[in-house]
């Protein structure tokens, strides 16, 4: 009796991840040859869980959240959602993975069809997903506008007669209508102005305490990340296709450990201003 309550205790302490990225590597063909972007990386996410990738351009933060979204396959390496091999799954249960783990662009523009209204960008998940027909179609999109501090009106028009803002906050609304576990932001507002940055990086922060997503944001800016991953979230430092240095954000800003991490906090300049 003594093992077995032993054994069930130590089950619950154990924490569990829903999605698993496990000995990732990630091999591209150039013209000069071959290029590792991910060797060898391992990354655990868990629920409601707040996470920085951070690193320079060809660092293969971009690649790994590819991967992990089930979008680029790895040369090896496996990635599990709830236990289960991504690349294996099929059918309801590929589709289920599909309307749980989302992903947003750096460049809103490129995940809008430039010749559809907003709406029927909106529409399209909708009908795909089941979520609701006619006027229920219209209030469903019109909720999720609003959720993310947009004006209904939008729909009607067309992805070049909105700012590079208020497309991102639409993509991200889009990506909401489905109600997903895990949400990947690649450079969400490296594209924005300094004013608008702090607007969406708060709404990344408030979405994911109300609704308990876990929110991965992808970023070559510390100082996004501190700011994002400040309340108890993870940093996870890239370089040259590696993870040096992973851990609480308040602990890497504190005392980094790894040579780079220390470089890249030299140079922090405040994101917002």
């Amino acid at each position: 009796m003594i093992t077995k309550f032993c054994a069930t205790s130590l089950l619950r302490l154990r924490k569990v991840y829903i999605l698993e990225g496990k000995d990732i590597t990630v091999i591209f063909k150039t013209k000069k040859g071959e290029k590792i972007a991910l060797n060898n990386v391992s990354v655990n996410i868990s629920n409601n869980e707040n996470i920085s990738i951070i690193g320079e351009s060809g660092s293969g933060k971009t690649t790994l959240s590819l991967v992990l979204a089930g979008v680029q396959k790895p040369n090896k390496g496996n990635v599990l959602y709830n236990g289960k091999n991504v690349y294996k799954l099929k059918g309801k249960e590929y589709k289920e993975f599909r309307r749980s783990v989302q992903y947003i662009m750096q460049n809103p523009y490129s995940a809008f069809n430039p010749f559809r209204k907003v709406s029927d960008s909106f529409k399209t998940v909708i009908s795909e997903y089941k979520l609701a027909k006619g006027n229920e179609a219209d209030n469903l999109i019109d909720k999720y506008l609003q959720m993310v501090g947009l004006d209904e009106s939008i729909k009607t028009k067309y992805p070049h007669q909105l700012s590079g803002g208020q497309l991102q906050r639409a993509a991200l609304a889009r990506a909401l209508l489905l109600k997903p576990k895990i949400l990947f932001a690649d450079e969400v507002v490296s594209m924005l102005d300094a004013s608008l940055r702090i607007d969406i990086i708060n709404l990344l922060k408030e979405i994911r305490e109300t609704y308990n997503i876990s929110i991965i944001l992808i970023t070559h800016d510390i100082g996004i990340a501190k700011y994002f991953s400040e309340d108890r979230g993870r940093i996870i430092v890239m370089y040259d296709g590696k993870i040096i240095e992973e851990g609480y954000a308040e602990e890497i800003i504190k005392s980094p450990k790894n040579e780079y991490t220390k470089l890249l906090l030299e140079s922090y300049l405040d994101p917002f201003r």
